[in-house]
């Protein structure tokens, strides 16, 4: 029985582990497929040459709450 629950936790974790890289896999596929996906800056990605950009930031636009009696 030990051995059996010693082997369960292995397999859990090969399966978690499988189950991530086929579903990056299979996101990369679909994004060439339907043409979503960019070589270049995948590429660029994955060989750590692209510097890691700041987020746009929406300027807060000022909204008009009347008062609550």
């Amino acid at each position: 029985m030990v051995l059996l629950l010693g082997v369960g936790r292995f397999m859990s974790q090969a399966r978690a582990i499988t189950n991530t890289i086929g579903n990056g896999v299979g996101t990369l596929a679909i994004a060439k497929w339907v043409g979503a996906l960019d070589t270049v800056k995948m590429h660029k990605a994955f060989n750590g040459e692209i510097e890691e950009q700041k987020p746009e930031v929406a300027k807060a636009q000022a909204v008009y709450s009347p008062a609550q009696p």
